[in-house]
This record gives structure tokens, sequence and C-alpha cells, in this order.
């Protein structure tokens, strides 16, 4: 389960959206952390426990979505409980 997300360059985020600025990790329940979500410019939507939406900067009605395991597939912005 994903706990929390983590910038490398502006350190945890706690509010959303966020710009990212660095690498996005995510901090798992195990311990373990999962890094490489997006790159720096990325607009980082919300977070829950299983996934991450990240909101494609190309095309703004697209949102990817992440597991724990990396990428699982893309939405429509509109799908998304923002």
């Amino acid at each position: 389960m994903i706990e929390s997300l983590y910038d490398s360059s502006t350190g945890t985020i706690t509010e959303f959206p966020h710009i990212l600025h660095g690498t996005l990790s995510a901090t798992l329940s195990n311990g373990g952390t999962t890094l490489n979500y997006g790159t720096s410019g990325d607009e980082i939507l919300k977070f829950d426990s299983q996934y991450v939406y990240i909101r494609d900067r190309y095309n703004s009605s697209d949102v990817a979505v992440y597991n724990e395991n990396g990428y699982v597939k893309t939405v429509s912005i509109s799908d998304v409980d923002l």
C-alpha cells in the first residue's frame, strides 16, 4: 500500500495538485520505496493507498495511473474524483 509521496527536490508532498520538481517516489506500507513514477513538470493530482494519479502534461485530459509496481493504465480526467 502507498503511504506517502516524496518529491526529491521539495520533500514530502502534502498538498495536491503538486507540480513535480524532481523525482517522485512513494513510501510503501511494507517499508519499501518505489521510484520514478513521473518526471519533473508532471502534475501529481492525488494518491490513495493503491494508486498515484499523474496528469499527462502533453494531453491534459489524460491521467496516468500507477500502483506500487508501476504503470497501470491511462484514464480520462473526467473519471478521476478530485
